[in-house]
């Protein structure tokens, strides 16, 4: 029973944004969940909360971003 009790606290940490958990209700992650490159059109939440994000013409993903992580450019004209 020890070894459960320390091991769920880390599993709820890694499947969340900086081991925030408690009432997230949206997280939105540029490696997980997109639907398109040059224009992303779906976003997936990875939380539990299922409130998914979708746009007519949306950022571009850029694979190499920060830190060599993909991250989604909004050029602040047209991503709606």
């Amino acid at each position: 029973m020890l070894v459960l009790s320390i091991l769920l606290p880390s599993i709820a940490l890694a499947d969340s944004p900086g081991g925030v958990f408690a009432n997230l209700s949206l997280w939105l992650k540029a490696d997980a969940g997109t639907t398109g490159t040059a224009s992303v059109t779906a976003w997936t939440d990875q939380s539990i909360g299922g409130s998914n994000a979708t746009a007519t013409t949306g950022p571009a993903l850029v694979e190499d971003s920060i830190n060599f992580n993909p991250a989604l450019n909004f050029d602040g004209t047209d991503d709606v």
